[in-house]
């Protein structure tokens, strides 16, 4: 499945899931990210933004009914209105190029909490009942964003930060990073909830509620 870009690693993990559980069997999902092919010479500030903030990636789950991971237990997407032109990717005679509008953060601020409270709502569940929070880090104000419209503090927030910094925007591979650091790092306790967010092309965001 590709051109689904930033959030594609979320409607991967639960067509994953939908598939173990339809078929009694495990799934591999991989997210292979070239973002590099993008890079061309700069003559706008807007491309010089999103080169120094993306970069390759590789990153896979394995899904299934038996293990110690998380359990995926429910899902939500919005798709923001009229913000299809804010980002794109063309293909031209001299490659791929990519545009990316300074807009871009504004537009996930506003979406993000009715995406949250579709997540949430059904479960019973408030922001200040999840404990833990992988956010894809488009750009570090997009991160600043949620977590001003979220309320989350810096901890909750400190692996999306660190990720980006690590390795920059992966594109659909970014997630997975995050929450290979987050479970790696033993904060995690059995029981807790967790949810993941990542936003992309369309402009679309997409939430994953876990388990752990």
């Amino acid at each position: 499945i590709g051109h689904m870009g930033c959030y594609a690693a979320l409607p991967a993990l639960r067509t994953a899931a939908a598939l173990t559980a339809a078929s009694g069997r495990r799934a591999l999902v991989a997210c292979v990210e070239l973002c590099t092919l993008h890079v061309q010479p700069a003559t706008r500030r807007e491309e010089a933004v999103y080169q120094a903030l993306f970069g390759d990636g590789a990153a896979a789950a394995l899904v299934g009914h038996a293990g110690t991971g998380p359990e995926i237990v429910a899902a939500s997407s919005v798709t923001v209105p009229r913000s299809e032109e804010r980002m794109q990717w063309l293909i031209e005679d001299d490659g791929f190029h990519m545009w990316l509008s300074p807009r871009v953060p504004a537009l996930v601020e506003r979406g993000v909490g009715r995406l949250v409270e579709d997540l949430l709502d059904p479960h019973g569940l408030a922001v200040a009942d999840v404990a833990h929070w992988a956010v894809h880090p488009g750009g570090p104000e997009i991160v600043d964003r949620v977590q001003r419209r979220l309320g989350l503090t810096d901890g909750q927030l400190a692996h999306s930060r660190e990720t980006l910094a690590d390795g920059g925007n992966r594109s659909s591979a970014t997630v997975l990073f995050i929450l290979e650091a987050l479970l790696g790092s033993g904060e995690v306790a059995p029981g807790r909830w967790l949810v993941a967010l990542a936003f992309g092309t369309g402009l679309t965001l997409e939430a994953l509620l876990l388990r752990t």
